[in-house]
């Protein structure tokens, strides 16, 4: 037994000493080129699989620095030191829990399902990466040793022992600090790339996803350059008049009466015209982008979490919804049809559509999730047939159940109405 001991000690001390030889090795000289070049590779590798996962800290980050800010302005001194050492933590890949301070610690809880559900599925990405990095440095040390490159090989060596020990970064780059990131103000609700399109349409990223968001419904103006283009589209978008007066008046209206087979024809003119991919959200997609994805299974069928997730709406959990919270069944509207039902007592001043982003955008900078018309998505809403799925009420809805974050209109794919319209996502 005392000399399994003895044994066992001499081992630790052994490879301690090893270790140690290594490392001074290390210090002294510089590493090979070869290894830079093989770390570089890898992190480049991580970096844009784990891309999701850098915008994610970004927005937490961002969301951190705001809630610092308006600490300050509200004199809650006593905050600050727990918000600027979370900011630390996050700038290191690392997300706090169970902060004292109420506010910090509801954020980490929102932002820790999300970081989860990132994490998992960015897991099967990083093992076969960092397996690969593995073999590789085996590779190259054992080369380096055939050409008698003894410190250069102890230096690939120390690479190997420090990625089996986990001190290797194998995750995303730590985000930049908020203030340096290009184009965005401290505290902003979307820290992250963004762009803009030939044709003015903004897109923001919605962590969870892989694809970028228009932040806005695709309106009367971006359909009018596709139509210029492509002179057999149906006309029926250009001049709607409903019983309650005219439907989107102008460019800056969403576009309605167009089907999901038009909204899909748009998206691919869209692609062709600009070299990316750009598409409708699917239903999760939407769900995300909503607020409610980490509360439904990714690949549930629309149909079966329909209006399940009760008493939550895109604006909160307040019924009715407060005042400009978006463009819904209203008093102007019942000023135009007396017989008309809307919600009581709530007024948005547009009897039909409004132009887009008239009203607050959620938390990821998206206007409309709620109200002023339908957005068509790529999804079926069962196996069985091909009607599909639409999403977040319209300018003419006043049914509570309608509007819940988790309702799903669904009709024809050919069919179009005044209070159908869509929102296009872009894939990364």
């Amino acid at each position: 037994m005392q000399l399994r001991i003895f044994t066992s000690s001499l081992a630790a001390v052994t490879l301690l000493a090893a270790n140690l030889i290594t490392s001074a090795i290390a210090a002294d000289s510089p590493e090979p080129a070869e290894l830079t070049r093989l770390r570089g590779q890898l992190y480049s590798s991580i970096d844009k699989a784990g891309e999701a996962l850098g915008i994610f800290w970004r927005n937490y980050t961002g969301k951190l620095s705001e809630m610092e800010r308006n600490s300050k302005g509200e004199a809650a001194f006593e905050a600050i030191p727990a918000i600027e050492a979370e900011m630390k933590n996050a700038q290191n890949g690392v997300m706090g829990r169970d902060s004292a301070y109420a506010p910090l610690r509801e954020l980490q809880l929102s932002y820790g399902k999300i970081y989860t559900q990132l994490i998992q599925q960015f897991e099967p990405q990083r093992i076969p990466l960092v397996a690969t990095y593995s073999a590789a440095l085996d590779n190259l040390e054992r080369s380096l040793r055939q050409q008698n490159r003894s410190e250069d090989a102890l230096k690939v060596h120390s690479e190997r022992v420090a990625l089996e020990q986990g001190t290797l970064r194998t995750r995303p780059a730590a985000p930049a600090p908020v203030a340096s990131l290009p184009g965005a103000s401290a505290g902003s609700a979307i820290i992250a790339p963004s762009f803009t399109n030939t044709l003015g349409m903004k897109f923001v990223p919605v962590p969870g996803t892989t694809v970028l968001f228009c932040i806005h419904d695709t309106r009367k103006g971006d359909y009018r350059k596709y139509a210029e283009a492509n002179p057999a589209v149906n006309n029926a978008w250009t001049n709607i008049k409903a019983r309650v007066g005219p439907v989107s008046e102008g460019d800056e209206h969403p576009v309605v009466m167009v089907s999901w087979d038009e909204a899909k024809a748009f998206c691919a003119w869209l692609s062709s015209k600009e070299g990316r991919t750009y598409r409708l959200p699917t239903d999760h997609e939407w769900s995300i982008a909503v607020g409610i994805g980490d509360q439904e299974a990714a690949d549930a069928v629309p149909k079966s979490v329909s209006g399940k997730i009760h008493d939550v709406f895109p604006w909160g959990t307040e019924w009715p919804p407060p005042a400009g919270t978006g463009n819904f069944a209203d008093i102007a509207l019942k000023d135009k049809a007396a017989k008309t039902r809307i919600i009581d007592g709530y007024n948005d001043g547009y009897a039909t559509t409004s132009p887009v982003m008239s009203f607050k955008p959620n938390k990821l900078g998206l206007y409309d999730m709620a109200g002023n018309v339908w957005q068509w998505c790529e999804d079926k809403l069962n196996s069985k047939d091909e009607i599909r799925v639409m999403r977040g009420g319209s300018w003419y809805d006043f049914n509570r159940n309608f509007l819940l974050s988790s309702y799903r209109g669904s009709r024809p794919p050919a069919q179009r109405r005044d209070i159908y319209g869509f929102r296009v996502v872009v894939v990364k």
